[in-house]
């Protein structure tokens, strides 16, 4: 296998997720907060999505129709040394023990907006989805 291209994205890309149609591929940015949007059709960078749920995106999914992505987050920001240095998330709530709460954030690909933020608990990884046959 040869690399064909390189796309510049922001910190720290993990687990890329393609859009049913392979027109987009969306690829959380754990050290950036920011989740990057990339157009395959012309192999670039289309949007910095940026917002209240993204800290530390970590996984992702795609709904079977493409209409939305989840991108899960740890909410365990770490300096550059990877040592902790603090969450970035405050849950709505504070019900006392969740300060370290994850978040699984609903992404509408046609407005390429954050839709839903969802509290889980601590340290939102990885994330997968089942496609029904």
């Amino acid at each position: 296998m040869t690399p064909v291209d390189t796309i510049a994205v922001n910190a720290a890309p993990w687990h890329p997720v393609f859009t049913p149609d392979g027109r987009w591929v969306y690829v959380g940015n754990n050290r950036g907060n920011t989740v990057n949007v990339i157009d395959m059709e012309t192999r670039t960078l289309a949007k910095t999505i940026t917002g209240n749920g993204l800290a530390q995106p970590h996984g992702s999914a795609v709904s079977p129709d493409g209409r939305y992505v989840y991108i899960s987050s740890r909410n365990l920001e770490m300096s550059e040394d990877q040592s902790r240095a603090g969450h970035v998330y405050t849950p709505r709530y504070d019900l006392g023990d969740n300060s370290r709460a994850g978040t699984v954030v609903v992404i509408d690909t046609e407005s390429q907006e954050i839709r839903k933020v969802i509290e889980i608990e601590g340290y939102g990884s990885g994330l997968g989805a089942a496609v029904p046959n």
